[in-house]
């Protein structure tokens, strides 16, 4: 019998420069407390500085078995620096779809929903109203 143990749902983005540009410094540093909603770090400082680095994974509500985990870091390797890497994993732990296609594509977008649902909120409204999809 085929059953499915684990499904995850994978999400990157990219903040540079290039992505939000309204949201360097003169000198280059990016304005993660005006860009992502967890970052308003307590007390007097002029920004953060690299290196960045921020995990912290929730317990989804629902009917699954569900972890959402959210992590910035650094993204040394990005073609212009600085660059902060942020990424949205949704974990669905024994799902109750065995192998049926239908099944596990209906939790993929369940899955989808999570990251959707938690980009709206962990995205400041200010920068949110900057984005505009990427043409190559």
């Amino acid at each position: 019998m085929n059953s499915t143990s684990k499904i995850t749902v994978h999400y990157v983005n990219l903040i540079n420069q290039l992505t939000v540009p309204k949201f360097v410094t003169q000198k280059g540093a990016l304005l993660l407390s005006e860009i992502l909603t967890v970052f308003p770090i307590p007390g007097e400082h002029e920004h953060i500085v690299p290196p960045f680095d921020c995990k912290v994974t929730v317990q989804l509500r629902g009917e699954h078995n569900s972890l959402l985990r959210l992590s910035v870091s650094d993204w040394p390797d990005a073609r212009l620096a600085p660059a902060v890497k942020l990424d949205f994993v949704v974990e669905v732990l024994n799902p109750k779809v065995g192998a049926s296609v239908e099944g596990i594509m209906a939790l993929l977008d369940w899955c989808h929903q999570r990251i959707i649902e938690r980009f709206e909120v962990v995205f400041s409204e200010k920068v949110k109203q900057t984005f505009e999809p990427i043409t190559q």
